[in-house]
């Protein structure tokens, strides 16, 4: 299994709204606790656990009011106190790392190491995957260097010695439309 994520989205305007009636005491152990869940995993159902999770201090005002506020947004199961949200993001980017772990064990993206510039060429015979190089006969064709187009050269070929650089090209482009207008 891999490491677990040390961050979390955080949806800013569902925090706010769902947070709204809640005293900025409350609010902020409330975001705490998202945070120590996070780290952590969920919150033993004990006074003591929930205070150190909360980062609550006497300053902040009486617990039990503030818990009251707070425990609506957790769920009891187990003896544990968890957010329904912040595990379903767990579990999500949970799902989302093995994925692209499954996706990395089939090749991922090649490193660029080692490799040299050229393209592969043959004929691939049937193959399961199309990862599977095995059954496929290759060889490596060297790239060409692109060719440099000379617009330069081919507009003098067009409109004759009128044309000298791109102000050049545009005046003699509109010296082609005049001529071709009269004519």
């Amino acid at each position: 299994m891999s490491k677990a994520s040390p961050a979390f989205q955080f949806y800013a305007q569902d925090f706010f709204v769902g947070t709204m009636q809640m005293s900025a005491a409350a609010r902020g152990c409330f975001i705490s606790m998202l945070a120590f869940s996070w780290v952590n995993g969920p919150i033993a159902d004990t006074p003591k656990a929930i205070k150190l999770a909360m980062c609550w201090d006497q300053s902040d005002g009486p617990f039990e009011t503030l818990w009251q506020e707070i425990a609506p947004k957790w769920m009891l199961s187990d003896g544990v106190w968890s957010n329904r949200r912040l595990e379903s993001v767990r579990s999500i980017q949970r799902d989302y790392r093995e994925k692209q772990a499954s996706f990395g064990k089939l090749g991922g993206r090649p490193s660029g190491k080692g490799s040299h510039k050229g393209t592969l060429k043959g004929s691939q015979t049937s193959s399961s995957s199309v990862f599977d190089l095995r059954s496929s006969s290759f060889s490596v064709v060297q790239e060409q260097p692109p060719v440099e187009y000379d617009w330069f050269q081919e507009c003098k070929t067009l409109h004759g010695n009128t044309c000298n650089g791109r102000v050049g090209h545009a005046q003699a482009m509109g010296l082609a439309k005049l001529r071709s207008k009269a004519q």
